[in-house]
């Protein structure tokens, strides 16, 4: 959930969610941007499953992950407007 720019150590780290999420998110972007944030996880090695649902408030992610531990499961909900608000004053 964190915003790109947000970590004081290095700027690149994080997800520009502003870039995809708005009153018309782009759900193929979307997909995209969490394959790449996720895939760049220390540890991660690939993404077995991925499925986005989007609601007017919040963006519902579930993914089956291959980390070097063996495989997890990945559950996050998020809340589009916060995740807008702050990507907006960075």
């Amino acid at each position: 959930m964190q915003l790109k720019g947000e970590w004081f150590l290095d700027g690149r780290d994080g997800v520009a969610w502003g870039d995809v999420l708005a009153q018309r998110t782009n759900t193929q972007a979307l997909t995209e941007l969490v394959k790449k944030t996720l895939l760049g996880i220390d540890g991660v090695k690939s993404i077995n499953s991925l499925s986005i649902d989007l609601d007017d408030r919040r963006a519902f992610i579930l993914a089956t992950l291959t980390t070097e531990f063996g495989r997890t499961d990945f559950t996050q909900s998020l809340n589009v407007l916060e995740l807008l608000a702050d990507d907006t004053t960075n």
